[in-house]
């Protein structure tokens, strides 16, 4: 026999885990998350330091820019948001990011001349 009554059906379905319990707790179920600190979610620049990135210039702009938005997704654990970082840490080689200076240099002397 099922619930008898919505009050019935409301506790099964707590029991059940289909339901938070009262009162409500944001934090319910994190898992592994819960060990983690909420700084971690949103100050994500010093863990570019373990990588040889330049300081400055369009690498860094775009890797700060990359950081502002991985701390404003509340849906990714800290270790996947370190796993995008790694990835375009990876991509930026220092080749790449001599090329990349070399087109920002040129872009900026033709930005000049016009």
């Amino acid at each position: 026999m099922g619930p008898k009554n919505a009050i019935e059906e409301q506790i099964l379905w707590t029991e059940q885990g289909k339901m938070w319990p009262y009162p409500v707790n944001n934090e319910y179920k994190l898992g592994v998350e819960e060990e983690v600190s909420f700084m971690d979610h949103i100050f994500l620049e010093p863990y570019l330091s373990k990588h040889n990135l330049p300081k400055t210039g369009p690498v860094a702009h775009f890797m700060e820019l990359v950081c502002v938005g991985l701390s404003k997704n509340p849906f990714m654990t800290v270790s996947k948001k370190r796993e995008h970082l790694d990835a375009f840490a990876q991509y930026f080689n220092p080749k790449q990011v001599e090329k990349i200076n070399e087109l920002h240099e040129i872009e900026q002397i033709a930005a000049a001349k016009s």
